[in-house]
């Protein structure tokens, strides 16, 4: 059965910054007590599970892969799969030893022999070192997409928050290269209640744990339309969830996330050079940005997150009514000019004119 015990989380860890043999030598050097527990994608399976500790000793561990793995098997298996090509979040939480206790008692078949456990961590640092020493770690951009995401340090919470950037409205038509395509995507300005929840402390953390993966990968530069039309397509498929995408490059000089629901792209933030952009902006910044971007797709049902899809749910339906009584508005005030004008020629080219105008409304051009 899981760990049961109830602690304080003291922080949460990126599975592309660090190993669990790292996270486990930090711990075990600090004497800590407590519990990890971790839910990570290496090269595309799922791992999810805990390590308990007590003082610094290693003392139980349990693994669902799928099958439920306890003891030595489960903690040898993570050390080395969770090496590298790794994204997700490890959250470590404080407990005290009479938790620890309660824990070994009801799950017995977790428990590992202290010196068992450490044999098995000095063996995974070890070949953690040849890997790193013998140059054999692949190269940061031949990694497999790994998006790191967008924890807050120590130093972003006691930073006051930024003022909420002032709102855009939807872009007009740009007009296209000779070379390139139109780029298009159907969006909204961002709620200032939207940009507050992505910008809230452990927002993060909450999506990867609770949030459903349902994709990752890269995008090249000047190729942000494939990503979007996938999200507003993903939405489609699931409205039932809000869509929250992660991304970055691999330097993490820029760090965005967008929200889609419904087929309308309802949220986008992005951080770079410590400014905090929206919109319009971002998506411009990001399809402009000139390396290869790492992303990682979530679905947000109300159970991970209520408020996040209220507000996108409310935002999206939003949208669609305002679209749609400004596209009748134009159709009454259009009919009212060409009764005036008459002519039925001028009246089919008025009606082409207020179509396309329609298709536009709400849609954000870029460049390729």
């Amino acid at each position: 059965m899981p760990f049961i015990s109830r602690g304080v989380t003291v922080s949460f860890v990126r599975a592309d910054e660090k190993p669990l043999a790292k996270i486990l030598e930090e711990l075990v050097d600090k004497k800590f007590t407590g519990r990890v527990e971790f839910n990570v994608v290496c090269d595309n399976t799922n791992y999810v599970g805990a390590v308990e500790l007590n003082n610094g000793e290693i003392v139980a561990a349990e693994l669902e892969h799928p099958a439920l793995i306890r003891g030595l098997e489960a903690l040898q298996r993570m050390l080395n799969r969770w090496i590298q090509n790794c994204r997700g979040y490890a959250e470590i939480i404080e407990l005290t030893p009479d938790k620890v206790a309660v824990d070994l008692e009801e799950n017995p078949t977790a428990r590992i022999d202290p010196a068992k456990a450490r044999e098995a961590l000095n063996s995974a640092l070890e070949t953690l070192k040849t890997l790193l020493e013998g140059g054999t770690e692949t190269a940061p951009e031949e990694l497999a997409p790994t998006a790191p995401l967008l924890v807050p340090t120590e130093e972003e919470r006691a930073r006051p928050a930024p003022a909420p950037a002032p709102a855009e409205k939807p872009a007009e038509a740009a007009e296209v290269e000779e070379t390139g395509g139109e780029v298009s995507v159907e969006a909204i300005t961002s709620s200032e209640e939207l940009i507050e929840r992505l910008d809230s402390p452990l927002f993060d953390a909450t999506i990867v744990l609770k949030g459903s993966l349902a994709d990752s990968g890269y995008i090249q530069p000047g190729q942000l339309q494939l990503l979007l039309e996938k999200l507003v397509k993903l939405s489609k498929e699931h409205p039932d969830k809000a869509v929250v995408t992660f991304i970055n490059d691999r330097m993490n000089e820029i760090k965005g996330k967008i929200v889609a629901h419904d087929g309308v792209i309802v949220a986008t933030l992005v951080k770079k050079d410590g400014e905090r952009l929206t919109d319009k902006r971002a998506l411009d910044v990001l399809n402009g940005f000139e390396r290869p971007l790492l992303y990682d797709v979530y679905l947000v049902g109300e159970n991970v997150d209520e408020t996040l899809y209220r507000l996108a749910q409310r935002a999206s339906q939003e949208a669609k009514e305002a679209a749609k009584k400004a596209a009748e508005e134009e159709a009454r005030r259009e009919e009212q000019r060409v009764v005036a004008g008459g002519g039925e020629e001028r009246r089919e080219e008025k009606a082409e004119a207020r179509e396309e105008k329609r298709r536009r409304r709400f849609f954000i051009f870029f460049r390729r």
